[in-house]
């Protein structure tokens, strides 16, 4: 039986996980998936990645950061922005940000830049992977610069069909261990805002009290009712 205490306690469990500490109303989060397509290290890493290894995971980052490049109408270059994140390779993870922090970051935006790309670009610095000093990548290129107008910060998620290039890696460039493991980005979603969870929690919150109620009038209508139980319970059964 749902008890209200029982209620309470979802509710605090449910409030933990959806709603991370410290959450802003300036603050967005980007959520990525991806696999495994390349795996390139030198003989000193005993380890290899498999093919196919899913990646996956988020990062949050605050949309009031300036422009690092004011005068260039088409790079957006944005540093330090990315306040937390959590990646996986497979059931490994990448980046624990409760942990490991993030020691630099950069989300670099161009608009027909003088290749004549344009880019969403993703980069933490100083993060940990199976105890190496890595970096992790987002790279997302459209050859044909239709992908933006300006070089503005998205706090949308760019779609994935606009870019040509779409890719992710891990990598470790350091004396005595060196790697590159990367592949396919294969979706960039807008996570739940505080909101937005605050809302679905509020219905499941109702539902469950409506539940418990329910419950506990049955219970009470059985208690009162014993003989018109059996008698529904044979009829249902067809014994009578």
């Amino acid at each position: 039986m749902l008890t209200k205490r029982r209620i309470i306690g979802i509710v605090i469990v449910a409030l933990y996980v959806l709603i991370p500490s410290g959450v802003q109303a300036d603050l967005v989060t980007f959520g990525v998936t991806g696999y495994t397509t390349t795996f390139d290290a030198d003989a000193s890493v005993g380890w290899a990645i498999p093919m196919g290894t899913p990646f996956y995971g988020s990062f949050t980052f605050d949309t009031t950061i300036y422009d690092g490049r004011p005068d260039d109408p088409t790079v957006g270059q944005y540093l330090n922005t990315i306040t937390s994140s959590s990646f996986w390779l497979g059931s490994d993870p990448v980046v624990d940000a409760e942990h490991n922090g993030i020691a630099d970051s950069r989300i670099t935006v161009t608009d027909d830049d003088i290749d004549g790309f344009d880019t969403y670009w993703v980069r933490e610095w100083s993060v940990a992977f199976k105890g190496y000093d890595v970096s992790v990548v987002i790279s997302l290129q459209d050859y044909t610069a239709s992908a933006f107008d300006n070089d503005t910060l998205p706090i949308v998620p760019p779609p994935l069909e606009a870019f040509w290039f779409k890719y992710w890696q891990i990598g470790a460039d350091s004396p005595g261990y060196e790697f590159a493991i990367g592949g396919t980005v294969t979706s960039l979603t807008l996570m739940p805002e505080p909101t937005t969870a605050l809302f679905l929690l509020g219905g499941t919150v109702v539902l469950l009290r409506r539940t418990a109620q329910i419950h506990s009038a049955g219970v009470q209508d059985l208690d009162a009712h014993p003989i018109r139980l059996r008698e529904r319970v044979r009829i249902d059964g067809k014994t009578t």
